[in-house]
């Protein structure tokens, strides 16, 4: 049995204090550390996500037997799938039914694709514990919308400049 309360304090460690230091510090951080930082977030994160999941899967430890390749492939099948509908379920809902611009529409495209798979690992490590397996479905996740997701802003970023630019954006006070 998995008692609410164990679900807390995970959550605040992972989920609620990130968001509020990351908050506080746009807020009140000066622009050039501020810069430096937005400059490397992506690149750190990237890190981050790829060095959990390869503690998930060191601990896991899946032997290479028909069973398990036949499991994962499965495993990988359905999150492709999930993270691809998010990605074009999150466009066509901010472009067609919130009429948002589409650079609007593409941040979020990519904000719903990129769910927090991570905060699937730091849940089902502490609060089912008993088995590092798991954890698997949210680490491989994890890598599959790091995957998907930078290919797709990589493409938007490649076909429409214009997409990443806050410039040509009226900015009223």
């Amino acid at each position: 049995v998995i008692h609410p309360s164990s679900l807390y304090q995970p959550l605040l460690r992972s989920l609620v204090l990130p968001t509020a230091l990351g908050i506080a510090f746009n807020h009140w951080a000066p622009a050039k550390p501020k810069a430096t930082i937005q400059r490397l977030a992506p690149t750190i994160s990237s890190f981050l996500i790829a060095v959990i999941v390869a503690k998930v899967i060191a601990d896991v430890r899946l032997k290479a037997s028909a069973c398990s390749i036949f499991v994962f492939g499965k495993l990988l099948a359905s999150l492709i799938s999930l993270h691809l509908a998010g990605f074009a379920l999150g466009f066509i809902f901010a472009s067609n039914i919130l009429t948002l611009e589409s650079s609007q529409a593409r941040a979020i495209s990519i904000e719903v694709g990129m769910q927090n798979s991570a905060l699937a690992v730091v849940l089902a490590t502490s609060a089912v514990g008993a088995s590092a397996l798991a954890a698997l479905p949210g680490a491989t996740s994890a890598c599959v919308h790091s995957l998907i997701g930078g290919a797709l802003a990589s493409y938007w970023r490649a076909n429409d400049s214009s997409a990443f630019s806050c410039s040509h954006h009226n900015h009223k006070k």
